[in-house]
């Protein structure tokens, strides 16, 4: 049969999996199989080839209807010419009624291969015009056609025709959550307006911005910010604040809390937006200034977020405007993720869910919800966080965007990490590294190396760890958690003078380097271990006074780690400093409260912590209580396989 002999043509050159578009002309067809087409193609009658090759303008797949049209013929006369093509299995019949389809797209590209330049292009204007004619009524489901014959009829045709089309079907895809389609005919619409003459910088800010939120939305990050930057160049040029705003904000990427890292570009471009909109409220200012707020979140100063996201919030309760206010919580959320803030922070992410979902924004729904799982797990609510996080999982996968959906898994990864599922951890960090590149890919970075760390700590067997760790010390130098890590890793290998120096460079000034946010209290977790291994007990003293006002929450941050209690890591400080009451009182704090939150590992390292408190006490009856500590912890390391803390428990037991 015809098509099984050109599947194994392409089987003989290897190229069955390659990718055909259905509407544009594919690549170059090896010729062996271009002969084998073409030696059947002309065994059809003249008037047969000439419909075919008509068809092949509109498609793989065709109606009869507008082919006839195109060929000016009536329908009868088209569908007796094609018998002979359907009889060679050239075309089949396709579902829809009154529909045809080349029986492969290796003949369609064929036929459409040799059509002239001239030919092809007064072809699709000829079908776009029978296409706008048929469809006027409603040409929705016809979009994407109409464009792609338009813009093919280029410079012939009707410029401006072309680029409504392009843009009108990019909107059509976006609605349907087909990012990566709006992308393509958002690029079409920007060549159409290379051909225009004329003032079109308006249109052309306006299309690039459309383009870069398309890739966004895919996963195209760095073609995204390229888009974006093209189009704030030119809307500052031409003088259009709200174009030049929405570039601001399409380059600050689909979250509100993502930090401006060393990009050069995005702070100035937010800032020159604000300064360049109308001094009086609008919602652009506001979301210029909330997203601000969240870029400067590496700056050391909690200020200027603090006071540009209360503004914004304040702004937007003013204008009555309940998606301006969802967002600008967003922002409020962000710029406030201290650990002093969970309950503020909660009641914000639960005003960002209602406001959300009133005015139908997927988006900002979900971000409250994420704010949910965060808050809920600081304050040790697992389980409002876990079922919060699974309607993020269904909502991350409703919205198809890889910001969210990496989001949701990083989270999911992180939960399964406290909670000592590390078999179902360790793909899901995969998985959201995957995600993570296409979306975010500073942050996701961060995240993987964190969760990587983490579940190396509970597990061991990363070879590459402490090159990881060490490298992102250097690829991220605003965040000390890295450097934190860095610092247990060396405390625990062997490496004491390194985890020192580290030690005291992070603890001038009270450790004034290492900011109070979200990544705080997990960050001093790390080195309270490292200063407990090392024996400092004056850095234990500052760090316990940093943390004691902490003493009740959780050290963990949602998509990132988590350390359990802050109690655990007191009562390691505490017995650091010979100050045993204490160190006892936090202990049995962290037992109980890892034990509520159903965070096995952390509570088998406060009961092997507490064990060492006492032995190193060593009042009547500490032994008696250290060994049963140590014997339940070293059952809860081998139901969850951390060989290495058996290891550790165990030599502490026999020492007993």
């Amino acid at each position: 049969m015809f098509v099984g002999e050109i599947v194994r043509l392409l089987e003989a050159e290897d190229r069955l999996e390659r990718p055909i578009d259905e509407l544009h002309g594919g690549p170059q067809l090896p010729d062996t199989v271009r002969e084998v087409i073409g030696q059947r193609l002309r065994r059809l009658h003249p008037e047969c080839r000439q419909l075919l090759s008509a068809a092949s303008i509109l498609g793989r797949e065709f109606g009869l209807r507008e082919l006839a049209a195109v060929a000016e013929l009536d329908e009868d006369a088209v569908l007796g010419a094609l018998d002979e093509a359907i009889k060679a299995r050239v075309v089949t019949e396709a579902p829809a009624v009154g529909r045809l389809r080349f029986s492969h797209a290796l003949v369609r590209d064929t036929l459409y291969e040799a059509l002239s330049a001239g030919h092809r292009r007064a072809a699709h204007l000829r079908a776009g015009e029978t296409l706008e004619r048929f469809h006027m009524a409603d040409p929705e489901p016809y979009l994407a056609e109409l464009a792609y014959h338009f813009s093919e009829a280029l410079p012939r045709g009707d410029i401006a025709r072309a680029i409504a089309y392009a843009q009108r079907a990019g909107d059509h895809a976006i609605a349907l959550l087909a990012y990566e389609e709006a992308a393509r005919h958002y690029a079409l619409a920007l060549r159409a307006l290379d051909l225009e003459t004329g003032a079109v910088a308006e249109k052309r800010a306006a299309v690039l911005v459309s383009l870069g939120d398309a890739r966004a939305r895919a996963g195209d990050e760095p073609g995204a910010r390229e888009a974006f930057l093209q189009a704030g160049a030119i809307a500052a040029s031409a003088g259009l604040p709200v174009l030049q705003a929405q570039a601001a904000l399409g380059y600050g990427g689909r979250m509100v809390w993502s930090r401006a890292y060393d990009d050069v570009h995005l702070i100035p471009l937010l800032e020159g937006a604000l300064q360049a909109l109308p001094p009086e409220p609008s919602p652009l200012r506001v979301r210029l200034m909330a997203r601000l707020s969240g870029a400067l979140r590496d700056h050391p100063s909690r200020d200027r977020r603090a006071s540009l996201s209360a503004q914004a919030v304040e702004i937007a309760r003013g204008l009555g405007d309940p998606a301006t206010l969802a967002y600008a919580l967003d922002g409020q959320y962000s710029a406030m993720m201290w650990p002093e803030t969970s309950e503020q922070l909660l009641a914000i992410a639960d005003e960002i869910v209602a406001l959300a979902q009133e005015v139908g924004d997927e988006e900002r729904a979900t971000a409250g919800r994420l704010y949910r799982v965060n808050s809920n797990m600081e304050l040790g609510r697992m389980t409002e966080a876990a079922e919060e996080l699974e309607i993020v999982a269904e909502e991350a996968a409703a919205l198809r965007q890889p910001a969210q959906l990496w989001m949701s898994t990083a989270s999911r990864a992180n939960l399964a990490l406290f909670q000592g599922r590390f078999d179902d951890a360790q793909p899901l960090i995969e998985k959201a590294a995957t995600l993570g590149e296409r979306a975010q890919r500073r942050d996701s970075v961060l995240s993987h190396r964190l969760q990587r760390f983490v579940l190396d700590r509970e597990t061991g067997g990363d070879p590459e760890i402490e090159t990881l760790i060490d490298d992102a010390v250097c690829q991220f130098p605003t965040r000390p958690v890295f450097r934190c890590a860095l610092a247990y890793i060396h405390s625990h290998r062997g490496s004491e003078s390194r985890a020192q120096a580290t030690i005291d460079d992070l603890a001038r000034h009270d450790f004034a380097a290492i900011q109070r946010d979200n990544e705080y209290l997990f960050s001093l977790a790390f080195l309270a271990d490292a200063v407990d291994a090392l024996g400092d007990v004056r850095a234990a003293a500052v760090l316990y006074d940093l943390l004691v006002p902490y003493a009740h929450q959780n050290a963990i941050n949602t998509d990132e780690i988590g350390t359990g209690s802050v109690s655990r890591t007191l009562g390691v400080l505490a017995a650091e400093m010979a100050r045993w009451d204490d160190a006892s009182r936090h202990f049995q704090d962290a037992i109980a409260h890892n034990t509520a939150m159903g965070s096995r590992p952390w509570a088998a390292h406060s009961q092997h912590d507490c064990a060492r408190m006492l032995l190193a006490r060593d009042l009547p009856g500490d032994c008696d209580r250290a060994h049963k500590l140590l014997v339940d912890a070293m059952r809860e390391y081998e139901r969850l396989g951390m060989t290495r803390w058996i290891t550790r428990a165990a030599e502490l037991s026999a020492a007993v």
